[in-house]
């Protein structure tokens, strides 16, 4: 077999190949990982926007923007209060949705508020 890139290979060097592919993505993994963990350390967000808040930006000294802060919506703190109230009380995900669902609360999707990241 031939490649431009790489000029003649042989099983050997596709064996190689992969074997380095899957452990850069093995390591990479790992650094994403600790990334997030130390995100959350930090006390920022590791990511995703959960109903009840918002992203919170702050421009620093430098003119960079920073990034993981997030803060509640008073508006709709009760409803995650409920919700958690709903769960600990032996309602399952699926009934606490209905009901909100019924009740016609937008979830986070549905632009109460928490858009962005």
């Amino acid at each position: 077999m031939f490649i431009v890139a790489e000029g003649e290979i042989s099983e050997l060097h596709i064996g190689l190949k992969g074997t380095m592919s899957a452990l850069y993505l093995k390591d990479l993994a790992q650094k994403t990982h600790r990334g997030l963990e130390g995100r959350v350390e930090a006390g920022k967000s590791a990511g995703g926007i959960c109903y009840g808040y918002r992203v919170k930006r702050k421009i620093r000294a430098d003119g960079s923007v920073t990034t993981g802060e997030r803060e509640i919506i008073p508006e709709e703190a009760e409803t995650v209060i409920r919700i958690f109230r709903d769960y600990d009380a032996g309602l399952s995900a699926r009934a606490i949705a209905a009901a909100l669902n019924e009740e016609g609360i937008a979830s986070p999707r549905e632009g109460n508020g928490a858009q962005g990241s």
